[in-house]
């Protein structure tokens, strides 16, 4: 998964569609990461299973697959392991319209990823919480966070995005 992760992420047609052929032993090679405690495996294709499933609208099985990944955290994983696990669940809860579940799980990541500046883990955990206060109708809130998200993004990233 990780090798196709920028071309998912933009949408790329091709990459989608042989994923969408190779879901099913997409799937089986994360659950075998997730027995073999991979959590290199895990953590370098945990974004491009984010990305493929917000844009084939899998929520619920990105929210299982993630999670389940979450919950048996390798005992020796990477530090930024868990928040950005945990980022990349809070996106798929609020694609479910779960607010209140995805404001926890990003605040928690966000918490987590202080000490790490894992910039992907941040960005991802800012925007959750940015879009979920704005659905809730705290539109400062959501202010302030979508303001983080634009001043810590990169120069060529489109704001209206």
């Amino acid at each position: 998964l990780s090798q196709v992760r920028t071309a998912i992420a933009h949408g790329a047609p091709e990459p989608l569609r042989r994923l969408d052929a190779e879901f099913e032993n997409a799937k089986a090679a994360w659950a075998a990461s997730i027995a073999d405690a991979d959590a290199d495996a895990l953590a370098g294709s945990a974004l491009t299973l984010l990305y493929y499933c917000d844009a084939r609208g899998r929520f619920d099985e990105g929210l299982d697959l993630l999670g389940a990944a979450l919950a048996a955290a390798p005992p020796g994983a990477p530090p930024h392991f868990a928040p950005l696990l945990a980022a990349a669940l809070a996106h798929m809860a609020y694609r479910l319209d779960r607010y209140a579940e995805a404001i926890a799980e990003a605040g928690r990541a966000l918490a987590a990823s202080r000490s790490q500046r894992h910039h992907d883990t941040r960005l991802q955990a800012l925007k959750v919480l940015g879009c979920a206060h704005l659905q809730l109708g705290h539109y400062e809130k959501a202010g302030r966070w979508l303001r983080r998200v634009l001043a810590q993004s990169p120069p060529e990233v489109d704001p209206h995005n």
